[in-house]
């Protein structure tokens, strides 16, 4: 038995400050409700992934997972509030750029400033060969990308519900 254990490994994940068990099993708990399934296919399945990342200690794999994600989400967002007289570009920095231009999502000051802060300080060090994570860089990192998550889908949602045309009312 001692020859076969030898060629076996385990890895056990230890706590951290995000809940393991919502970072391995059910990521979507770790978002305000109903964001998780707002969200686009592969954004779920990079947030998934990054969970299991930090969960694991794997944390610049994390990093790239979140802000693949937090990307992809912010092209949603993009499309969704801005229907007309798209830039061409999908990269982040012209996308919040022109964000800031636009009368409907200038006024999301904090939104686009979160944005260009995670833009600039954490998706170009990480997407070039700049940055390594530790596990607590990561599990912050994941924190505010959730947070400008939770900001655009709540704002999509509001937006949306202010196009839609009010409900007949029904002649008792």
């Amino acid at each position: 038995m001692d020859a076969e254990l030898q060629g076996l490994h385990a890895f056990v994940p230890k706590p951290k400050r995000l809940d393991l068990d919502k970072l391995l099993e059910s990521i979507d708990d770790l978002f305000s409700p109903r964001t998780f399934d707002a969200l686009p296919e592969i954004a779920r399945y990079d947030f998934s992934y990054a969970g299991k990342c930090i969960a694991y200690e794997l944390s610049t794999a994390a990093a790239f997972h979140i802000l693949r994600g937090t990307e992809a989400v912010l092209r949603k967002y993009y499309e969704a509030m801005v229907k007309q007289k798209r830039i061409k570009s999908r990269n982040w920095g012209p996308i919040v750029n022109d964000l800031r231009a636009r009368k409907a999502t200038a006024q999301h000051k904090v939104l686009n400033n979160h944005l260009d802060n995670i833009r600039a300080s954490f998706r170009n060090p990480t997407q070039h060969p700049e940055k390594v994570y530790d596990i607590h860089e990561v599990q912050d990192l994941f924190s505010l990308c959730v947070d400008v998550v939770n900001r655009m889908v709540s704002i999509t949602e509001k937006a949306n519900k202010s196009m839609q045309p009010p409900a007949n009312e029904s002649a008792d």
